[in-house]
């Protein structure tokens, strides 16, 4: 049986390198040097955990095979990171027409905000102001302090400080915006 901080670490690995690639793709569609920053501390954050999972590979008992299909995965979900990371290093770039066209056709857009101290949303839930209904905003992840959070819910709460990514339209990040500030009648 693997470990079940092995099973934690590649799950979180797989979502960062997830939300690596939706923030790579915004980076470079809004043309946002600081959203490919996000990537690089994501993916900072990637390797670290990709350090411990390796360490914990070799002191867990499963077999041989077990273990290299593991490696395998991870190997797999690092690709896709790497990817992110290539894609957001094109941010500020001059790209041709037909890749602007392309991203600019996109509808869904991704939304990195820090919630401010005193801010409207902080210590409420995410259900409680019903951010979905009120903003068209879907969280996607949060991450506090040093940890990142994934699979957030309706029940968690928002922190000072909290840097929030999100996937929504333009118009989604407007009223998310207003709602951050309380000029959000909800």
């Amino acid at each position: 049986m693997v470990n079940i901080n092995i099973k934690d670490n590649l799950l979180d690995m797989k979502n960062m390198s997830e939300l690596m690639m939706d923030l790579s793709y915004s980076s470079l569609f809004l043309n946002d040097k600081n959203l490919s920053k996000h990537v690089k501390e994501l993916f900072e954050d990637f390797v670290s955990i990709e350090t411990e999972t390796l360490k914990l590979m070799f002191k867990v008992k499963i077999n041989d095979a077990e273990r290299l299909a593991l490696m395998d995965f991870l190997e797999y979900i690092k690709d896709y990171a790497n990817a992110a990371m290539n894609v957001s290093r094109l941010a500020g770039n001059s790209l041709p027409s037909i890749v602007k066209e392309i991203l600019s056709e996109t509808d869904e857009r991704v939304v990195a905000v820090t919630i401010p101290k005193n801010s409207f949303l902080e210590n409420k839930t995410i259900g409680s102001v019903k951010v979905m209904t009120n903003t068209g905003l879907k969280i996607i992840s949060v991450k506090r302090g040093n940890k990142w959070f994934f699979n957030i819910n309706k029940s968690f709460r928002f922190k000072s400080n909290d840097f929030i990514i999100g996937a929504g339209t333009l118009a989604s990040n407007e009223l998310f915006n207003k709602m951050l500030k309380g000029h959000l009648k909800i």
